[in-house]
């Protein structure tokens, strides 16, 4: 079997952050799944080091998924690894410029016409 091309290497404080982060489950699935597949893949002196089918069928995640989280955490850290990326396009476009907001608030804002309490 040929190395890993982004091997993922914990260290303890990483490793016991990890487990106390999957215990608690308290965060999103996503960073929970995430978590899970890190933990799994550490080959470090603490971790399983499992290949990404074993890690496949224990976190029922799909091979890619398992590769961009090593990819992630190799360049990037844990924690880009863990959170997911901010689109730099959003999926819709904003409804309101700076003006029309501006000029939203002054209305809302203002004294309301003559006969009208609300």
């Amino acid at each position: 079997m040929p190395a890993k091309r982004y091997p993922v290497l914990l260290d303890r404080s990483q490793r016991d952050y990890l487990l106390d982060l999957i215990t608690s489950g308290t965060e999103s699935a996503r960073k929970l799944t995430r978590g899970r597949i890190l933990l799994k893949a550490d080959e470090g002196e603490l971790g399983p080091a499992y290949a990404d089918k074993e890690i496949k069928e224990a976190v029922e995640v799909s091979i890619p998924t398992i590769e961009r989280t090593r990819k992630t955490f190799a360049i990037e850290g844990l924690t880009a690894a863990l959170t997911p990326k901010k689109r730099l396009k959003p999926s819709r476009p904003q409804k309101f410029d700076g003006e029309k907001e501006a000029h939203l608030i002054a209305l809302a804002c203002s004294e309301p016409p003559e006969g009208h309490a609300r």
